[in-house]
């Protein structure tokens, strides 16, 4: 049996800092929308049809679906939620933990743009694939920076406070052969506990529908369709200049610009790279392809998945409600 990737027990420096990045990866769950003349939907209210979403039938700009079951003004309430609650759990074990909230804006999401492209060539090559911005916003850590100016000792309570200790590790089988191993103390499962009721349940019903979703992009990768209009894109690239074998080996390429490059060419070679790639992802309709494929693929999925799917977005709904209780609002 496999071990999933995700939120694991962690009780280093660098743990601590990515936590709340693991947060965001949980976050973003299948989309719900209208597929194939038919929808998944979440019943709540009156005249909605039992066992329906009705909230979130959303598609984004490019037709593809949506990552969330909640919208992210919501996850970001949900977070700052969970943040709050450690806080004041990890005051009474006698440390500080500072509330990190997530920018208003949701993160970009790159796995998907490196599976199937983007044909937005303005913004290509107005702005690369963002890189030369990552590279220079590297936020600090407040809780990272305090965990390490404590001795070794406290280093390691302050884990055991915040993510429980070996004692409190539980293995969660999530489907697909693969398990998880969690811990079911300290302060972010006690936080957990509060605003999903069960964690267990809350990641097993995420992994589940995850798992399933990862499944549909490695279809839509495999699909005769999307291999020929791949086939395609390579050749556009090539007259370009660029010898690559997908979109997330062009923006590889772009990032190894920078270990060569200083920062300004790098980025002049970024927006150069990343325009050529979106031109060709036009010209070869490669994202065309890839969204009618996932669409059909996700179809399927969502028809076999529906409880689950209901299940997850009413403990969802339920998080909300308690998290306005813990913010006050």
């Amino acid at each position: 049996m496999r071990e999933a990737d995700g939120p694991q027990m962690r009780t280093g420096v660098s743990e601590v800092s990515s936590r709340l990045r693991i947060w965001w990866v949980l976050g973003f769950v299948l989309a719900v929308a209208v597929v194939a003349g038919g929808c998944v939907r979440h019943s709540s209210g009156e005249g909605d049809e039992p066992g329906t979403i009705t909230s979130e039938e959303r598609t984004a700009d490019d037709g593809s679906f949506e990552p969330l079951l909640l919208p992210w003004e919501q996850q970001r309430f949900l977070i700052i939620a969970e943040e709050t609650l450690i806080s004041r759990c990890m005051g009474e074990s006698g440390f500080v933990y500072e509330v990190i909230e997530p920018p208003l804006v949701m993160p970009a999401r790159d796995a998907r743009g490196r599976a199937f492209g983007s044909d937005d060539v303005g913004e290509l090559k107005l702005e690369g694939y963002g890189l030369s911005a990552a590279a220079t916003d590297s936020p600090v850590d407040a809780n990272a920076v305090y965990v390490q100016a404590l001795s070794e000792s406290d280093q390691v309570r302050f884990g055991n406070a915040l993510f429980g200790s070996d004692a409190d590790a539980q293995t969660v089988e999530v489907g697909g052969g693969m398990a998880l191993s969690i811990s079911m103390g300290g302060c972010v499962a006690e936080a957990r506990v509060s605003l999903f009721g069960d964690q267990v349940e809350w990641i097993r019903l995420f992994f589940s529908i995850e798992n399933r979703s990862g499944e549909v992009t490695s279809r839509v990768l495999q699909d005769p369709l999307y291999m020929a209009a791949l086939t395609k894109w390579q050749a556009c690239m090539e007259r370009r200049g660029f010898a690559v074998r997908d979109p997330g080996s062009a923006r590889d390429l772009a990032a190894r610009q920078y270990s060569h490059l200083d920062s300004v060419d790098a980025a002049v070679e970024e927006r150069r790279i990343a325009a050529a790639d979106g031109e060709c992802v036009g010209e070869s309709k490669l994202l065309e392809a890839a969204v009618g494929l996932e669409i059909s693929y996700m179809a399927a999925l969502l028809e076999e998945r529906a409880g689950e799917l209901v299940a997850y977005r009413e403990l969802l709904d339920g998080a909300v409600d308690r998290a306005t209780a813990v913010l006050g609002g």
